[in-house]
């Protein structure tokens, strides 16, 4: 004779058995009592108060837990050709916590976001004007996780990358555009800002169609030569850098309204779409244990077979010309990798590299010039040619102030000193 179910019963108990945290189908079928066809049934008959997540023998099952962003919530990924795909759902479940479910996710309950979705919270200048132009929001340092997701669903149309959160903000992205902007104008009026659109770094800057603008206060005292002479710099250097045979993200120089002008071309935008990208800082946490250089870092995510030894290079010429080049922290903040879902797909060109050590106009620092690290040995003779144009091409640009082609000369003299290891 078939045996008969109480299912509201075993509804009950599910959910009793779920409030502890979430668990494996076998386990759960093991502790009701019932056989796997049985539990099937049961989970179609609370589907929208379970949550399942993971793939195959890998599956497993919480109770949903009602979030402020509506949950459950896509996320689609925007290609360089325009088209949309959904790449992952996200769910809150009890008792606490975040389910991300997407192909090659590992299934994973996360107490904050994950390291793939880091353009969902907003970051550097611009981000920190978000939760004013919201009224109400805490600063974004204070976001929770499910207050990030709920901010991404409903303004994030146009945030960092090719994510976006929710099929309002899709529609948006697909329907909007960043209208052109006067430099001069926008330069005086630093406070219009459009709270869904965001990019990272510290410099004054806004946004244009595929663009990111930065811009120095007026070249008439000390600060503003000095942020002049950066942005110049920052330009030279990524010249320099696609000299050198290496990706790094197109520049150009306007000068206008007593200011300097730094337009920067997007990589994660294209003529028909976006493109996703991490930086590396938002994988470092995921990294574990180890040398946080910038070369150690990208070692470690070779060892992980998240890069191959091509990539590494690259990654290391970079640290050592950003070190030579008195970048601050090796240039580590403006390396980052496109993505392709949560997998790492390349890495993305270079950025925001400039020497940033000599920011304050009135306190020069005599900085050192060491010698490469034994592990950049073998992209040092390079890293090094590299540096010695980059100086001497500050040295003769006439847009450069008398004080910063000072430090040039300093620099291009200290760099004539080093002594270059040879490899092994």
């Amino acid at each position: 004779m078939p045996r008969t179910f109480d299912w509201p019963k075993l509804e009950d108990e599910l959910v009793r058995i779920l409030e502890n945290g979430p668990d494996a189908g076998p386990e759960l079928a093991e502790a009701l009592a019932i056989s796997q066809p049985s539990f099937s049934r049961l989970i179609r008959r609370v589907d929208e108060r379970v949550v399942a997540f993971g793939r195959a023998r890998h599956r497993r099952y919480g109770l949903r837990r009602p979030a402020a962003f509506g949950n459950p919530v896509p996320v689609y990924d925007i290609d360089a050709h325009g088209q949309v795909r959904q790449r992952f759902t996200i769910d809150a479940i009890v008792p606490s916590g975040l389910t991300v479910d997407g192909n090659r996710v590992k299934p994973d309950v996360f107490d904050d976001l994950p390291w793939f979705f880091w353009a969902l919270r907003p970051a550097g200048r611009l981000g920190r004007r978000v939760p004013r132009q919201l009224q109400g929001w805490p600063a974004v340092p204070a976001w929770s996780a499910e207050q990030t997701v709920t901010y991404a669903r409903q303004f994030g149309w146009d945030l960092p990358g090719g994510f976006v959160v929710g099929d309002a903000a899709l529609e948006q992205a697909q329907a909007r555009t960043l209208e052109p902007v006067d430099y001069a104008a926008r330069a005086h009026d630093t406070d219009v800002h459009d709270p869904g659109s965001w990019v990272g770094g510290m410099h004054p800057k806004f946004l244009a169609p595929a663009k990111i603008v930065k811009f120095s206060p007026p070249r008439s005292d000390a600060a503003g030569r000095r942020t002049a002479d950066l942005l110049v710099a920052e330009h030279l250097a990524l010249t320099i850098l696609q000299e050198a045979g290496h990706d790094a993200a197109p520049t150009s120089i306007i000068e206008d309204d007593d200011r300097t002008f730094l337009e920067v071309e997007r990589f994660d935008r294209t003529p028909k779409g976006r493109r996703s990208w991490v930086p590396l800082d938002a994988l470092t946490p995921t990294l574990g244990e180890g040398s946080n250089t910038t070369s150690g870092l990208a070692t470690r995510l070779l060892v992980r077979q998240h890069i191959d030894e091509t990539t590494l290079r690259a990654i290391r010429f970079r640290a050592q010309f950003a070190e030579w080049i008195a970048c601050a922290d090796e240039g580590r903040s403006t390396l980052g990798f496109f993505l392709k879902g949560p997998t790492l797909v390349g890495l993305a060109p270079a950025f925001g590299l400039g020497p940033s050590a000599y920011a304050e106009p009135h306190r020069d620092p005599e900085l050192p010039v060491r010698v490469a690290l034994p592990s950049n040995a073998d992209v040092a003779p390079a890293a090094h040619a590299a540096a010695v144009r980059f100086w001497q091409t500050v040295d003769a640009d006439g847009r450069m102030s008398s004080e910063f082609r000072a430090i040039a000369d300093r620099r291009i003299a200290r760099l004539a000193r080093v002594r270059l290891a040879t490899p092994d």
